[in-house]
């Protein structure tokens, strides 16, 4: 896929716990496949094949560097996820507040008839 990958992809990449704490440890730095299987419950090739969706979803890249692949966590896919998440969650809050305000304003019209 060319450019950044669809939202969807990202969050259904992120959906995975075992995803999720690969991403985790990549935010502290670049490991190898290896390295991630030392500090998790699963075996390298697990890892190797969550690696593989996560980098298709554009929140991983990989380097060589002599026999060894280390993988990094892409910050900038992952800010770019991150505000379009807060995008939504402010127009969510927005339209809260106005529904919030229109059952207060009945309310209110209410009281003053009753």
């Amino acid at each position: 896929m060319s450019g950044l990958a669809a939202p969807t992809q990202q969050l259904a990449a992120l959906a995975d716990d075992t995803r999720w704490a690969i991403l985790e440890l990549l935010g502290s730095g670049a490991r190898s496949a290896s390295e991630l299987a030392e500090e998790l419950p699963v075996s390298r090739q697990a890892i190797a094949k969550h690696l593989a969706v996560l980098e298709a979803a554009g929140l991983v890249d990989a380097t060589r560097e002599g026999r060894s692949v280390r993988h990094r966590a892409i910050g900038a896919s992952l800010s770019a996820l991150a505000d379009r998440l807060d995008a939504i969650g402010r127009q969510w809050e927005s339209r809260l507040d106005r529904v919030a305000r229109l059952a207060e304003e009945r309310a209110a019209g209410d009281r003053d008839r009753g």
